[in-house]
């Protein structure tokens, strides 16, 4: 089971990732972090409502563990 904290102020993911055994490659990293970094910036300046970026972090979660399958 994988397990990521999405926030301003977390790791980014692929450190937790790898703390947790698994690894994505350089290109995938980037892209997951842009969008995990897109989500808080858009929760942080109340553009999104904090349960439309919750919905959004499941989402992208979902496309994480799909990566890792591979």
């Amino acid at each position: 089971m994988v397990s990521i904290d999405f926030g301003a102020l977390c790791e980014p993911i692929q450190v937790q990732l790898k703390k947790q055994g698994f690894e994505l490659s350089p290109k995938d990293a980037e892209w997951i972090q842009s969008l995990s970094n897109a989500i808080i910036t858009l929760k942080i300046n109340g553009l999104i409502p904090d349960s439309a970026a919750h919905k959004a972090q499941e989402k992208l979660m979902k496309k994480i563990v799909i990566i890792l399958k591979g």
